[in-house]
Protein backbone atom coordinates (compact mmCIF):
# COMPACT_ATOMS: atom_id res chain seq x y z
CA UNK A 1 0.00 0.00 0.00
CA UNK A 2 0.81 3.47 -0.24
CA UNK A 3 0.16 7.07 1.07
CA UNK A 4 -1.31 9.58 -1.06
CA UNK A 5 -3.24 13.23 -0.29
CA UNK A 6 -6.58 12.83 -1.24
CA UNK A 7 -9.10 15.78 -1.68
CA UNK A 8 -8.97 18.13 1.07
CA UNK A 9 -6.86 17.84 3.98
CA UNK A 10 -7.52 14.13 4.64
CA UNK A 11 -4.85 11.73 4.45
CA UNK A 12 -5.96 8.43 2.23
CA UNK A 13 -4.40 5.35 1.53
CA UNK A 14 -4.45 2.77 -1.61
CA UNK A 15 -4.82 -0.71 -0.94
CA UNK A 16 -4.37 -3.12 -3.58
CA UNK A 17 -5.96 -6.56 -4.64
CA UNK A 18 -3.69 -9.99 -4.78
CA UNK A 19 -2.07 -10.39 -8.02
CA UNK A 20 0.61 -12.46 -9.78
CA UNK A 21 3.28 -11.59 -12.61
CA UNK A 22 2.91 -14.29 -14.76
CA UNK A 23 6.19 -13.06 -15.88
CA UNK A 24 9.17 -15.46 -15.12
CA UNK A 25 12.27 -13.14 -15.50
CA UNK A 26 10.54 -9.45 -15.18
CA UNK A 27 13.78 -7.62 -15.88
CA UNK A 28 16.26 -10.32 -17.24
CA UNK A 29 15.93 -9.59 -21.17
CA UNK A 30 18.61 -12.18 -21.94
CA UNK A 31 16.96 -14.82 -20.24
CA UNK A 32 15.50 -17.72 -22.85
CA UNK A 33 11.77 -17.06 -22.15
CA UNK A 34 12.49 -13.59 -23.47
CA UNK A 35 13.12 -13.55 -27.84
CA UNK A 36 14.57 -10.37 -29.86
CA UNK A 37 14.62 -9.97 -33.15
CA UNK A 38 16.58 -7.85 -35.07
CA UNK A 39 18.41 -6.30 -32.45
CA UNK A 40 20.57 -6.75 -29.28
CA UNK A 41 20.06 -6.40 -25.38
CA UNK A 42 21.82 -5.21 -23.54
CA UNK A 43 21.93 -5.98 -19.83
CA UNK A 44 22.56 -3.22 -16.83
CA UNK A 45 23.14 -0.38 -19.14
CA UNK A 46 21.34 2.63 -17.18
CA UNK A 47 19.72 3.08 -13.99
CA UNK A 48 16.47 1.45 -13.49
CA UNK A 49 13.27 3.23 -11.74
CA UNK A 50 14.54 1.24 -8.28
CA UNK A 51 17.48 3.62 -8.25
CA UNK A 52 20.27 0.51 -9.34
CA UNK A 53 22.01 -0.38 -11.93
CA UNK A 54 19.64 -2.98 -13.86
CA UNK A 55 17.68 -1.38 -16.65
CA UNK A 56 18.66 -2.78 -19.96
CA UNK A 57 18.54 -1.91 -23.46
CA UNK A 58 17.41 -2.81 -26.61
CA UNK A 59 19.26 -2.19 -29.50
CA UNK A 60 18.46 -2.04 -33.73
CA UNK A 61 20.91 -4.12 -35.96
CA UNK A 62 20.34 -2.68 -39.79
CA UNK A 63 18.34 -5.82 -41.01
CA UNK A 64 14.91 -4.83 -42.92
CA UNK A 65 11.72 -6.21 -41.17
CA UNK A 66 10.31 -5.95 -37.31
CA UNK A 67 12.52 -4.74 -34.97
CA UNK A 68 10.93 -6.30 -31.75
CA UNK A 69 11.29 -8.10 -28.39
CA UNK A 70 9.07 -10.39 -27.06
CA UNK A 71 7.70 -13.28 -23.88
CA UNK A 72 5.95 -15.91 -25.00
CA UNK A 73 4.48 -19.15 -23.12
CA UNK A 74 2.18 -17.12 -20.94
CA UNK A 75 -1.15 -18.50 -19.68
CA UNK A 76 -4.37 -17.52 -20.24
CA UNK A 77 -7.98 -18.27 -19.93
CA UNK A 78 -10.69 -17.21 -22.17
CA UNK A 79 -13.13 -14.77 -21.42
CA UNK A 80 -10.74 -13.21 -18.84
CA UNK A 81 -9.24 -9.50 -18.92
CA UNK A 82 -5.75 -9.49 -18.83
CA UNK A 83 -2.38 -6.71 -18.80
CA UNK A 84 0.58 -6.48 -19.80
CA UNK A 85 2.88 -3.44 -18.73
CA UNK A 86 6.88 -2.32 -19.07
CA UNK A 87 8.86 0.51 -18.01
CA UNK A 88 10.43 2.31 -20.51
CA UNK A 89 12.84 4.80 -21.33
CA UNK A 90 13.67 6.77 -24.71
CA UNK A 91 16.96 6.46 -26.17
CA UNK A 92 17.33 7.50 -29.88
CA UNK A 93 13.93 5.48 -30.70
CA UNK A 94 10.92 7.71 -29.07
CA UNK A 95 8.38 5.64 -29.45
CA UNK A 96 7.05 2.23 -29.45
CA UNK A 97 3.89 -0.34 -30.11
CA UNK A 98 3.07 -3.03 -27.16
CA UNK A 99 0.56 -5.29 -28.19
CA UNK A 100 -0.66 -9.14 -27.50
CA UNK A 101 1.70 -11.53 -29.86
CA UNK A 102 -1.42 -12.88 -31.53
CA UNK A 103 -5.39 -11.60 -31.52
CA UNK A 104 -6.22 -14.88 -31.43
CA UNK A 105 -5.38 -15.41 -28.02
CA UNK A 106 -5.56 -11.92 -26.42
CA UNK A 107 -6.72 -8.54 -27.95
CA UNK A 108 -4.58 -5.97 -26.94
CA UNK A 109 -2.08 -2.86 -28.59
CA UNK A 110 -1.51 0.67 -28.25
CA UNK A 111 1.58 3.17 -29.65
CA UNK A 112 3.20 5.27 -26.93
CA UNK A 113 5.38 8.08 -26.97
CA UNK A 114 8.16 7.84 -25.03
CA UNK A 115 9.34 11.79 -25.29
CA UNK A 116 6.32 13.32 -24.26
CA UNK A 117 4.39 10.54 -22.35
CA UNK A 118 1.29 9.97 -24.08
CA UNK A 119 -0.45 7.59 -25.74
CA UNK A 120 -0.42 8.21 -29.80
CA UNK A 121 -3.24 5.63 -30.89
CA UNK A 122 -5.19 2.27 -29.04
CA UNK A 123 -6.22 1.46 -25.50
CA UNK A 124 -3.18 1.73 -23.59
CA UNK A 125 -1.82 4.01 -20.09
CA UNK A 126 1.27 5.72 -19.76
CA UNK A 127 2.14 6.75 -16.48
CA UNK A 128 5.54 9.08 -15.59
CA UNK A 129 8.04 7.18 -13.16
CA UNK A 130 10.45 10.51 -13.36
CA UNK A 131 13.60 10.27 -14.91
CA UNK A 132 12.55 9.59 -18.22
CA UNK A 133 11.12 6.75 -17.08
CA UNK A 134 7.33 5.76 -18.30
CA UNK A 135 5.31 2.68 -17.53
CA UNK A 136 3.28 1.90 -20.17
CA UNK A 137 0.16 -0.90 -20.16
CA UNK A 138 -2.16 -2.84 -22.37
CA UNK A 139 -5.07 -4.36 -21.32
CA UNK A 140 -7.29 -7.00 -23.11
CA UNK A 141 -9.73 -10.06 -23.42
CA UNK A 142 -8.54 -13.51 -23.84
CA UNK A 143 -10.76 -15.05 -26.88
CA UNK A 144 -8.61 -18.42 -26.13
CA UNK A 145 -7.49 -20.44 -23.26
CA UNK A 146 -3.78 -20.98 -24.14
CA UNK A 147 -0.43 -21.26 -22.90
CA UNK A 148 1.05 -19.17 -25.90
CA UNK A 149 -0.10 -15.98 -25.19
CA UNK A 150 2.61 -13.18 -25.44
CA UNK A 151 3.79 -9.86 -24.73
CA UNK A 152 5.54 -7.39 -27.87
CA UNK A 153 7.59 -3.97 -27.98
CA UNK A 154 7.73 -3.73 -31.66
CA UNK A 155 10.38 -0.61 -32.04
CA UNK A 156 9.97 -0.19 -35.80
CA UNK A 157 9.50 -1.62 -39.09
CA UNK A 158 10.95 -1.56 -42.23
CA UNK A 159 15.08 -0.86 -42.16
CA UNK A 160 16.42 -0.84 -38.85
CA UNK A 161 18.44 2.35 -37.22
CA UNK A 162 21.64 0.65 -36.65
CA UNK A 163 23.03 1.31 -33.54
CA UNK A 164 19.93 2.91 -31.63
CA UNK A 165 17.73 1.83 -28.91
CA UNK A 166 16.04 2.45 -25.63
CA UNK A 167 15.62 1.04 -22.13
CA UNK A 168 13.28 -1.41 -20.63
CA UNK A 169 12.79 -2.57 -17.13
CA UNK A 170 9.89 -4.39 -15.05
CA UNK A 171 7.80 -6.24 -17.06
CA UNK A 172 4.50 -7.78 -15.54
CA UNK A 173 1.53 -9.77 -16.95
CA UNK A 174 -1.36 -10.47 -14.92
CA UNK A 175 -4.63 -11.34 -14.58
CA UNK A 176 -7.16 -8.29 -14.62
CA UNK A 177 -8.11 -4.81 -16.40
CA UNK A 178 -5.46 -2.48 -14.91
CA UNK A 179 -1.68 -2.61 -14.15
CA UNK A 180 -0.91 -3.16 -10.30
CA UNK A 181 2.38 -1.99 -8.70
CA UNK A 182 5.42 -4.20 -10.13
CA UNK A 183 6.04 -7.39 -8.95
CA UNK A 184 9.88 -8.33 -9.66
CA UNK A 185 10.15 -11.90 -10.52
CA UNK A 186 13.83 -14.09 -10.96
CA UNK A 187 12.63 -17.21 -12.17
CA UNK A 188 9.33 -17.95 -11.03
CA UNK A 189 5.82 -16.65 -10.71
CA UNK A 190 5.53 -14.13 -7.94
CA UNK A 191 2.46 -13.16 -6.26
CA UNK A 192 1.38 -10.31 -4.15
CA UNK A 193 -1.19 -10.94 -1.45
CA UNK A 194 -4.23 -8.34 -0.81
CA UNK A 195 -2.87 -5.50 1.05
CA UNK A 196 -5.03 -5.51 4.82
CA UNK A 197 -5.84 -3.10 7.19
CA UNK A 198 -6.59 -4.08 10.38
Amino acid sequence: YSPYSGAGSCGHWLFEGQSTNIITYSSDFTNSGWSHFRGTIISNSIISPDGTLNASRYQEDGQTGQHFFRRQSLSITSGLSYTGSIFLKKGELTSISLLSNSSSRWVASANFNLENGTVISGNGVIENYGNGWYRCSISGNAVQTTTAAGLEIITSSGVGRDGDGLYMYGSQFEQGSYATSYIPTSGSTVTRLQDVAT
